[in-house]
């Protein structure tokens, strides 16, 4: 663990008000908030199937990360070693990494659509700044002195296991996606086909009122 207190303090040791900065912002890529925009633009922007299989694939990451923080109970590592900075501010236990096992899945989902989408120019030039996102994320997991480098390995592990059972699960998941949105779509066609004749009845009937004799 000597070696992973030293990465750390090598890192903070080119601390500026601009690297706080940058660390703190760049940090937001792997939270919640980031989940939810790369689900809304892979459901809405790519394919419904693989936005909600990235949803489910990130909440199972989620908790299954929440747990084993809780069962191995890591300190955080300005805990533990006083000469190091809490730049990103953050309280609770450090192995895994969330914010690392968010950002693998994310990863993974967009390698994914890459290869789906792109030819080999595109996958490379999209492999190559995807794979920069996460090199990033480790980095700054480091720098703002929240995270030991194997807190971010077994972050991408976790994520990456949940990836691949997500992987698997996508073709059933797309089978039983297709039968529920097109049972879904069949019943409000058939609401709205309803409603269309009650109103068309309604207003044949208005007619039929009109149409009678007055008595004078």
């Amino acid at each position: 663990m000597g070696f992973e207190v030293n990465i750390i303090k090598s890192l903070q040791s080119i601390r500026s008000d601009f690297w706080d900065a940058f660390f703190n912002v760049y940090a937001y890529l792997g939270s919640v908030w980031a989940v939810l925009v790369f689900f809304l633009m892979f459901f809405f922007l790519y394919n419904k199937k693989v936005g909600v299989a990235f949803l489910i694939t990130e909440g199972l990451a989620y908790f299954s990360c929440w747990l084993l923080k809780n069962i191995i109970q890591r300190p955080r590592p300005f805990v533990s070693n006083f000469d190091i900075a809490n730049i990103g501010g953050e309280s609770g236990f450090s192995m895994p990494s969330g914010h690392l096992t968010a950002t693998i899945v994310i990863a993974i989902f967009l390698f994914y659509i890459v290869f789906a989408s792109f030819k080999k120019k595109g996958r490379i030039f999209y492999s190559i700044a995807i794979s920069v996102f996460v090199l990033v994320m480790i980095i700054d997991r480091m720098y703002l002195g929240v995270h030991y480098l194997t807190d971010t390995v077994a972050g991408i592990a976790l994520g990456g296991i949940w990836c691949a059972v997500a992987l698997l699960a996508l073709p059933p998941l797309g089978k039983f996606w297709d039968n529920f949105y097109f049972k879904l779509k069949q019943k409000l066609n058939q609401k709205k086909e309803l409603k269309k004749n009650k109103t068309s009845l309604e207003s044949n009937c208005d007619e039929i009122d009109n149409d009678e004799p007055k008595d004078k």
